[in-house]
């Protein structure tokens, strides 16, 4: 799973992931705006990329990138992926809540 994979590299909180859109992320000058919006301080938040990071989401745009979201529905492409999308991954590679992973 591409969220999965792109979390180390971004260290933002599962919901703004989830929440990620085409439009907020800027190529050229490797990085991804979250605006304020979505922000719980109300404060645009700028998350530089790295090459890593880039990489996975150019995977990722020849899945979703004609989409809204970054990490569409499986169910609609008009909404993100669900906020336990990520938590039941997890759970399915062995880590559980019991032991304060999730």
């Amino acid at each position: 799973m591409y969220a999965l994979k792109l979390t180390p590299h971004i260290l933002q909180r599962p919901g703004e992931l989830r929440q990620m859109e085409w439009a907020e992320v800027n190529f050229d000058k490797a990085v991804w705006t979250i605006p304020v919006t979505k922000m719980k301080m109300r404060q645009p938040h700028s998350v530089p990329l790295s090459r890593q990071a880039l990489a996975i989401l150019q995977a990722m745009r020849s899945l979703s990138g004609s989409g809204r979201y970054v990490f569409p529905s499986i169910r609609t492409r008009a909404r993100p992926i669900s906020e336990n999308t990520i938590n039941a991954a997890l759970r399915r590679m062995g880590y559980s809540e019991v032991a304060g992973v999730v």
